[in-house]
């Protein structure tokens, strides 16, 4: 092997982001080869920035987004502000934009975070959730997880504590407020949670959410660690990252887990012979189902009575007849 004397320019992309307009932002860092030899190529970062692409990945040059920091997370705002996570080597660790690129100066976090922001997620009501590698913001102790307001500034209502005891790779924002975190930490405010756990929404320990031994990594050098979580309609919960076992249970690299279940309760009672079915409004589009007989699979059907709310429960009345019928409820 030789070592390489024309050195060449490459950029890689660490973070990634799409407007609601279709556009996409990216987070780069541009480098220099200065050679390679048997052991690798070294190289030197030559410039960092965010650029903002159109739909059909042409360069969107309205877009001003110089921005001098490593970029490691991108989030868009509903009001299409970008809020940005850098990395430990950056001089300013959490940023937010304008639309148009331009530094947004009513966002201020003082000193932020003593460290790298990994993660980013955006409450709706403009709060901003950041996990990565520090142990402080603006001064106050937060370990790896913490919450701005608004404005930048540190959110003392959400305090998790002792908080992760590891860097915190991914967040996931429930519906309801609670929060779903990943990454390198064993414990989150002193008890055991192996790379993931999840967060009530004032920041404490989520104790109903309890993934066992968690996720686990084989090699001695990678110990587990999940670096993407996504959350799917039913409630469940999707991780990714270097672990190659969840909770004791083979699942190299991708696995799912239960999370609350969001099926209502269904309820029977009688009345003037009719069967009064009912369950609470959610916001899953439910068919109620019959069947006379469980031993066969394919026998369920659609109730044909009509379904009637008063706006927080749903009602079905069914004839009652001769023999058993079981119901359910179930995704059309």
């Amino acid at each position: 092997f030789g070592i390489t004397t024309s050195p060449y320019d490459f950029a890689r992309a660490a973070a990634i982001a799409v407007q609601p307009d279709g556009k996409i932002l990216v987070g780069a860092t541009s480098y220099r080869f200065s050679g390679c030899d048997f052991e690798g190529c070294s190289g030197l970062a030559i410039g960092r920035f965010v650029a903002r692409f159109h739909a059909d990945g042409s360069p969107d040059t309205n877009f001003n987004g110089a921005f001098v920091g490593q970029v490691s997370s991108i989030a868009v705002q509903s009001d299409g502000k970008v809020v940005i996570g850098s990395d430990a080597f950056s001089a300013v660790k959490i940023v937010r934009l304008n639309s148009n690129g331009s530094l947004d100066a009513s966002f201020n976090p003082g000193t932020g975070p003593n460290g790298s922001v990994v993660s980013v997620a955006l409450q709706a009501d403009g709060k901003v959730l950041i996990g990565g590698y520090f142990s402080a913001v603006n001064g106050t102790n937060r370990n790896n997880l913490a919450r701005l307001n608004a404005n930048g500034s540190l959110d003392d209502n959400f305090n998790p504590g002792t908080e992760a005891d590891g860097t915190v790779r991914s967040i996931a924002l429930q519906t309801d407020g609670k929060v779903l975190i990943g990454g390198d930490f064993t414990t989150v405010n002193g008890t055991n949670r192996n790379r993931i756990a999840r967060l009530n929404a004032d920041g404490s320990l989520d104790s109903s959410f309890n993934p066992g031994t968690g996720a686990e990594g084989t090699d001695a050098d990678i110990r587990g660690s999940v670096r993407a979580i996504a959350l799917q309609a039913d409630g469940n919960v999707l991780i990714s990252g270097d672990f190659t076992t969840v909770n004791g249970v083979l699942r190299p690299h991708i696995a799912r887990l239960y999370g609350d279940s969001p099926w209502p309760s269904l309820t029977i009672a009688r009345l003037n012979g009719f069967a009064i079915l009912s369950w609470p409004v959610t916001a899953l589009n439910l068919q109620l189902q019959e069947t006379a007989d469980l031993t066969l699979p394919n026998s369920w059907s659609a109730v044909t009575q009509s379904a009637a709310s008063n706006g927080t429960q749903i009602s079905v009345s069914v004839p009652i007849t001769a023999g058993q019928k079981f119901f359910r409820l179930t995704l059309q």
